[in-house]
Formats: C-alpha cells, sequence, structure tokens
C-alpha cells in the first residue's frame, strides 16, 4: 500500500485500507493511518462483531503470518447466494466460517 501511495500522492488523504469480499457485503477488516504508517502492507484489524481465521488444506486454523485461507464469520456474511443454489451447496463452510474465495 506504502508503494501505491507513494505513486499515486493524491491518495495520501484516504483514511485507511480494509479487506472484504462480496460475501461479507463490507470490509472485513481496517487499517487506520497509523496502523499503516507502522506496517503499508497491512489489512489491518478484523471490524466489529468479525472473526478472522486463516486455515491450512487440512482446514486447521494456523498461526497468524502463516499463509493459507482467510476465512470470515459475522452478521454480514451472506448465508446464501441469491438464485444460486448450487454455489450455496459447494461452498464449503467450518463452524459457520466462510472461505475468501
Amino acid at each position: 500500500m506504502g508503494e501505491v501511495r507513494d505513486r499515486l500522492p493524491g491518495l495520501a488523504a484516504l483514511p485507511g485500507a480494509s479487506y472484504g469480499l462480496t460475501e461479507s457485503s463490507t470490509a472485513a477488516t481496517f487499517a487506520g493511518p497509523a496502523e499503516l504508517a507502522r506496517d503499508p502492507s497491512s489489512v489491518g484489524r478484523p471490524v466489529v462483531n468479525t472473526e478472522v481465521e486463516v486455515r491450512d488444506a487440512a482446514d486447521a486454523r494456523v498461526p497468524d503470518g502463516t499463509e493459507g485461507e482467510v476465512c470470515l464469520r459475522g452478521p454480514q456474511m451472506t448465508l446464501r447466494y441469491w438464485r444460486v443454489p448450487r454455489a450455496t451447496r459447494e461452498t464449503p463452510r467450518t463452524a459457520g466460517c466462510a472461505p475468501a474465495t
């Protein structure tokens, strides 16, 4: 993110960075200016009422900093895909955790 801000100075006024996906209907994490100053690559911490986990190929939770699949849990997560029951059935969910695919 720091490199992007360097190349596009007009973005310096933006308040932060976030991570989210269509299934979470909004940002699931947020990093404010102070956090980005410490770590420009951060997407921040989970927003209120959101849990973020990273899981390995065996679907086990992995320690922070370990590569894996990002999974989200919270009241804003979609329960199913509208008019696409096949996608709903085929989306793996672990303990209510939706993968960020």
